[in-house]
């Protein structure tokens, strides 16, 4: 399985307890399209 253009991802930054975090956002579109692939992916490959 290799990887999956999404098209643009936007990144926000959160600063939580002095930890400062990247969070990716993804749209619904790229939401269903990450769902499908987790769904359809073989038994033995985890993520």
């Amino acid at each position: 399985m290799g990887k999956i253009d999404l098209g643009e991802v936007k990144t926000t930054t959160r600063i939580r307890n002095g930890v400062e975090q990247v969070i990716r956002l993804f749209n619904k579109k790229q939401r269903r399209i990450i769902i499908e692939a987790v769904e359809s992916r073989p038994e033995e490959m985890t993520i």
